[in-house]
């Protein structure tokens, strides 16, 4: 069955989940994009300014080498003189400028990428839309919404139509400046301008609202791509989840992933370690332990984030020996915790008074190069003191204290009990 008749994505079905849940359906949609340049325009700018100069080795074009010397925020002037030679050659091949910003994005240079597009326009550089699209691109890496925005309504002034790649870029980047609302209404400015809107696009503004925890508008999106003949994918999907387990919802997130296979898609690590977020958010351990334990059947590899979901949600519930279990067991599944994990396993013997636990995972983590945090020492010293070993929480912030100054969550945690004088 194809994805538009299946039930997931029917309006119907999503009007009665949504009532279960207590909002009123309302259609609108987003998800983390890694490559919303990669249009056919921009894969031919990816050959970036590294091309064959006669050497036969690949080097650096000299404008460009010229550029990256200035650094991040170079003057305009700067930026003139680096680009004298190289602006007659553009005039006539305006590749090599696509494949100079083009470089430039990848590199995060939003600002440089900038002065370079202004420098062309000043200088009767024809501006097509590669170029444009590529600077876009560099203000979305880097999260510069407004400028992404400035360019796109100012490519009209420019006689330069924006496709839907440079919608994309700009939604992505309102995505990553938690803009959900100039997201969509890019979306809508998108079909408003006789393009239609790709899977990218309606991904990066799913995850704009995930983001700005609008999980409503978030599954809205999702369930109304297939009527806008736009088939969901994974990424469209993972971002809905994470929409859901944002927003708390943690049945929602649950009921994403498990349609997905009937839609032919297979969920991957970022789809279930958003639902064992969602299950440690809402307190339900035992959710999230299933979902870590399913994950090998489906031929995936649970990763540190899953496992540290995971140990926290077993934490929240009190299962202390669960949160041990999980962290002993990462290094046989080859995975090495990290400081969260730890942190997580020592919280849990703090809600349960184990401190003879807790400071042994306190000075565990030395041991295998991880430094404790001012989280570790609170929640050890926390633990201590829950259990009335007071000399001991005070021995604590006195070691802590010789690395650093304790932090007010530690003083705090410590000073709980302790009354009495040597």
């Amino acid at each position: 069955m194809g994805l538009a008749g299946a039930s997931i994505w029917e309006p119907r079905h999503f009007r009665i989940l949504t009532q279960d849940v207590g909002f009123a359906f309302q259609g609108v949609s987003v998800d983390h994009i890694h490559g919303c340049c990669s249009s056919s325009g921009a894969l031919r700018a990816r050959r970036d300014a590294v091309i064959e100069v006669g050497s036969g080795r690949n080097q650096l074009r000299p404008e460009l080498r010229l550029i990256l010397s200035l650094g991040p925020v170079p003057s305009r002037e700067q930026v003139v003189g680096a680009l004298t030679t190289a602006l007659p050659q553009w005039r006539t091949n305006p590749k090599l400028a696509t494949a100079t910003l083009a470089a430039l994005a990848r590199q995060k240079l939003a600002d440089v990428s900038l002065k370079v597009l202004e420098v062309m326009l000043a200088n009767n550089v024809a501006v097509n839309v590669f170029h444009c699209n590529s600077v876009i691109s560099a203000c979305e890496k880097t999260g510069q919404w407004q400028p992404a925005l400035n360019l796109l309504r100012g490519m009209h002034e420019n006689k330069v139509l924006p496709d839907v790649i440079s919608f994309n870029a700009a939604i992505s980047a309102c995505e990553k400046g938690c803009q959900w609302q100039m997201a969509l209404s890019l979306l809508t400015q998108i079909q408003c301008s006789r393009l239609d809107p790709s899977e990218v696009s309606y991904s990066a503004a799913i995850s704009a609202c995930s983001k700005g925890a609008q999980w409503q508008h978030a599954i809205s999106l999702l369930s109304i791509m297939p009527a806008m003949r736009v088939t969901p994918n994974e990424i469209s999907c993972n971002a809905a989840i994470t929409a859901g387990e944002k927003g708390f919802q943690w049945h929602l997130a649950l009921h994403l992933l498990s349609e997905m296979p009937k839609v032919r898609m297979a969920p991957n690590q970022i789809s279930y370690s958003a639902c064992i977020s969602a299950g440690e958010k809402a307190g339900r351990w035992q959710l999230a332990q299933h979902l870590l334990r399913m994950m090998p059947d489906h031929r995936l590899q649970p990763d540190e984030i899953c496992y540290n979901a995971a140990i926290s949600a077993s934490q929240s519930g009190g299962q202390w020996q669960v949160s041990m279990q999980l962290l002993t067991s990462m290094p046989k599944m080859s995975v090495m915790p990290n400081r969260v994990s730890f942190n997580a396993a020592i919280s849990a013997c703090e809600v349960q008074s184990k401190w003879q636990l807790a400071l042994s995972l306190l000075m565990a983590m030395p041991t295998i190069k991880i430094l404790p945090d001012d989280i570790s020492f609170g929640a050890a010293v926390s633990a201590c003191e829950k259990a009335g070993q007071w000399k001991m929480a005070l021995a604590l912030l006195g070691r802590k204290s010789a690395a650093a100054r304790p932090s007010a969550l530690a003083r705090k945690r410590g000073s709980g009990k302790c009354h009495c004088s040597f």
